[in-house]
């Protein structure tokens, strides 16, 4: 995919008709794009997933989504300047390979207000010679589905690289939870998922008359299954309105923080550390809450109830015996029949039948009554004994030391957010102590509550998944009749495929993300032969770092500079994985980092990273000599001003400084 051009109409502060072209050469893929905070940078990097993917983009509800596109719409400082009848508008033209065939579409999401709300339209064509016109193939309100299909939105957000989503996945050692959410839409499973339901919903169709006790039970599991679907959508909606809030939180504190620090002193350096501390303090404690998590998850209730766990054992036994009693009972009673067939086809002497007969029912089982109490599968009873075994190694005083760092970490945190919160008695500078601190204590209430989302999610998506399972244990019953059981056998064995073919494919697919991180991390990070591998959980995506020597490498002994690097590196890693060729979008993408890891961005990843790159930055992230080492790599530049006298932002060919290091004004 080529992006070739990108056209606002009085989006955000962009007054006006603006066009930005974008097409870049093989040998100069970077388009840069430079401007000071607060002047429609980051608002210029949104417009192309906003365009493409309407309220997808970020995922908020309605009404969210509503507002945000009500904010967009540029109010100029002079309503007379203001047209009579105007819509706001982003326009993309790119140019995509499918079936081997280059077509270029150009797509326009325009909106405008009324007292009845936001009305807004989607419009997608194609260019047919000199001119683009409508997909005439397809009804309009399709043209969303066709753009998902062309670019699907799971995998063009692994080219979209923010900064500060860059710096909060290694601050918070959340890596595992991008690689997550991304996979399945990298794998491209939702097809294979969808067929898995369409057979299960075959299978239920297919139950006999005698067996309306378990469809009763098949409609409970699948209202319990719709419920858990709804409080999980719900519940996601909701985390995406905290994390929007958080966002814009967070921006304001580091606006506060760069005040505080421009002021300088010996209390602004404390501050910093004790910010630093904080960070790293959070990290760990998150880690330490996702191990004992992890084992509360796992073998530790076994060990806890030690008296319980052997009672079941004791009884998944008996039922083990009574089910190879009843196996074999059935056995025997089918040779038997086999026998009498046979004896009286072939006119077999009475007496030599009955003595045949008789020595088979020796070797039967005696009768026995008794039924299996917990009904559990093969599968069930070995997964169940191995918890139980593993149990005795999973020890209670390994969770309560767990729980104790856990505490401490927790206290210390507490600490340093009480430290950070006590003001100086500066006049200049108290005020922006406290009003930093109240930023803060509204962050982590944030914090707070979108973990607390975040687990329920998870939770919904368990029961579901749970309930999937039992869903497909009450569908191996019985059938109408012969050609349904066939039928069954069938549909059953193509769900089984369906599930191997789904590991075998993540299995792969994990491999491969193996080795493009570990590369893209042996490219940016400045120390020689430091990672040695990186293996990644096939489970929980958890990412483990070893050096040369196959030693773990803690993820608490890296640098903030290396774990940012780490992150950047998972992110490049997916996108190479996905094995789509698409542009990647990076904003804001050298903050907080030192010299030498800010020159392995610029000299190793972003003329790299991709065929066409659309960099978005300030004038202190690439800097003048930042300029001068990517400026061979750059086909077209772009700088952008905000005019606080017409509440506008303006547009100039060019970066910040000329060839020769002079700034532009």
């Amino acid at each position: 995919m080529i992006i070739r051009r990108l056209t606002l109409a009085d989006y955000g502060p962009y007054a006006g008709e603006h066009s930005f072209e974008l097409e870049t050469t093989q040998n100069r893929p970077i388009i840069l794009v430079g401007g000071r905070n607060g002047g429609g940078k980051t608002t210029l990097f949104e417009s192309i997933p906003l365009c493409l993917y309407g309220h997808q983009s970020d995922r908020p509800g309605r009404r969210i989504y509503e507002e945000r596109l009500r904010r967009l719409i540029h109010r100029y400082s002079d309503t007379r300047m203001e047209p009579a009848e105007r819509r706001t508008f982003v326009q993309v033209t790119f140019q995509i390979s499918s079936g081997g065939d280059l077509a270029e579409y150009m797509v326009r999401r325009s909106w405008r207000a009324s007292k009845d709300g936001i009305s807004e339209e989607l419009d997608v064509k194609r260019r047919e010679g000199d001119r683009y016109e409508n997909l005439d193939h397809m009804e309009q309100d399709q043209w969303q589905s066709f753009v998902n299909g062309l670019v699907p939105p799971g995998i063009a957000d692994l080219f979209f690289f923010d900064g500060e989503k860059v710096t909060q996945m290694s601050e918070r050692g959340r890596e595992h939870s991008t690689i997550r959410a991304a996979f399945n839409s990298l794998l491209g499973l939702e097809a294979a998922e969808r067929l898995r339901e369409d057979l299960r919903t075959n299978l239920a169709r297919n139950l006999t008359g005698d067996d309306r006790h378990i469809r009763e039970e098949l409609n409970k599991l699948e209202t319990e299954k719709e419920q858990a679907e709804r409080t999980a959508t719900r519940t996601k909606d909701a985390r995406a309105r905290k994390g929007a809030e958080l966002d814009h939180i967070r921006s304001d504190i580091q606006g506060m923080e760069d005040k505080i620090e421009g002021l300088g002193g010996g209390y602004a350096k404390k501050r910093q550390d004790m910010r630093e501390r904080l960070a790293s303090r959070k990290a760990e404690a998150a880690i330490l809450s996702k191990h004992i998590g992890a084992l509360c998850a796992a073998e530790l209730p076994f060990g806890m109830i030690p008296r319980q766990v052997d009672e079941v054992l004791e009884r998944m036994e008996a039922d083990l015996i009574i089910s190879q009693h009843a196996t074999k009972t059935k056995l025997v009673a089918g040779i038997l029949q086999r026998v009498r067939d046979v004896a009286a086809a072939r006119n077999i002497p009475d007496d030599a039948a009955g003595y045949i007969l008789g020595a088979i029912r020796e070797s039967a089982p005696p009768h026995d009554d008794a039924a299996e109490v917990l009904g559990f599968s093969t599968v069930q009873r070995q997964k169940i004994s191995g918890m139980a075994a593993r149990s005795h190694t999973t020890t209670l005083e390994e969770a309560g030391a767990t729980s104790e760092q856990y505490g401490r970490a927790r206290q210390e945190i507490e600490q340093l957010r009480s430290m950070l919160e006590s003001a100086p008695a500066d006049d200049e500078i108290g005020p922006l102590v406290s009003e930093a601190a109240r930023l803060h204590a509204e962050a982590g209430r944030l914090e707070a509550e979108i973990e607390h989302l975040e687990m329920e999610a998870a939770r919904q998506e368990t029961l579901i998944r749970h309930t999937n399972a039992r869903i497909r244990d009450k569908l191996g019953s019985q059938y109408k009749n012969e050609k349904s059981r066939r039928m069954a056998q069938l549909t059953r064995a193509v769900d089984g495929a369906l599930e191997k073919y789904a590991g075998r494919l993540r299995a792969k697919k994990i491999g491969l993300l193996e080795r493009y991180v570990r590369e893209a991390a042996q490219t940016l990070l400045h120390k020689r032969n430091f990672i040695g591998d990186i293996s990644i959980d096939p489970e929980t995506f958890e990412a483990t770092v070893y050096d040369s020597d196959r030693n773990e490498i803690p993820r608490d002994t890296l640098s903030k500079g290396e774990l940012q690097m780490m992150a950047t590196s998972v992110l490049w890693g997916l996108a190479r994985t996905s094995g789509r060729p698409l542009p990647f979008m990076i904003d804001t993408p050298l903050a907080r980092l030192d010299a030498e890891h800010r020159s392995n961005l610029t000299e190793r990843f972003f003329p790299l990273a991709s065929h066409q790159i659309l960099l978005f930055s300030t004038d202190t992230e690439i800097r003048a000599d930042d300029y001068a080492q990517i400026r061979r790599y750059v086909s077209r530049a772009y700088t952008i001003r905000h005019d606080p006298d017409s509440a506008s932002t303006t547009v100039r060919k060019g970066y910040f400084w000329d060839r020769r290091g002079n700034e532009i004004r």
